[in-house]
């Protein structure tokens, strides 16, 4: 069994540590889910925000921000498959991180929506629209893919009342952006292997050390009855 020394044993748990962290956020379940061909008295809703090249409906009804970016629901809900999500801003709220010029013409149901070129000046490679309502069908929020370079479209509201069929109204439109500079997070697996191979590594830097100690000593030694 490998003698590690104390600061390499810190080490390996420290490895150990980032390893545990890393796996538990990137086994978090995934909890959005395609929109179905109907919702209630409602058609298809699909494609309620154009162009869109999808449509996935979120665990809960308010995309929450709150903390760090990792604690968006947008992110736990791993939306499109994604948890790195950047939120930009809020249309019809005054809530705003970045200044994309988000602007809504229209109404609480229906109209026009626009962006600055983002996706040239920023780098964006992927923005989601989501839209949110009160109690209604579906009663979670509501994202769409954006189709990549898109800065205008139409939205209609994807929210009905339950009881009447009628259009619900949006209480919010948010704008969320991904980067071309993200880099994604390996595996759990991979990272486990990483941290294995540290430990590893840390042991036979442990057990060469002991092993050059004697040597040093008997040089040492030497050295001095060469003196005498």
């Amino acid at each position: 069994m490998l003698n590690i020394t104390s600061k390499a044993a810190r080490f390996a748990t420290l490895a150990i540590a980032i390893v545990s962290v890393t796996v538990f956020a990137n086994t978090a379940g995934a909890s959005a889910a395609f929109c179905p061909a109907d919702v209630g008295y409602s058609p298809s809703i699909d494609d309620n925000v154009s162009a869109s090249d999808g449509c996935q409906i979120g665990s809960t009804n308010n995309d929450r921000l709150g903390g760090d970016a990792s604690q968006y629901q947008v992110n736990q809900d791993m939306m499109f498959g994604f948890d790195d999500w950047i939120f930009a801003a809020k249309a019809m709220d005054s809530d705003q991180d970045m200044d994309i010029g988000l602007s809504l013409v229209g109404d609480t149901i229906s109209g026009q929506w626009s962006i600055d070129d983002i996706w040239n000046t920023m780098g964006v490679s992927s923005l989601m629209l989501v839209l949110k309502s009160g109690n209604g069908e579906p009663d979670s929020y509501v994202g769409y893919l954006i189709t990549p370079n898109t800065t205008a479209g139409d939205y209609l509201t994807p929210f009905i009342n339950a009881a009447s069929g009628n259009p619900k109204d949006i209480s919010h439109v948010s704008a969320y952006f991904r980067t071309a500079a993200v880099t994604s997070v390996p595996e759990p697996g991979s990272i486990v292997l990483i941290a294995i191979g540290l430990l590893v590594m840390t042991g036979l830097l442990a057990r060469r050390r002991q092993r050059r100690a004697p040597k040093l000593l008997r040089v040492r030694k030497m050295d001095r009855s060469r003196l005498k």
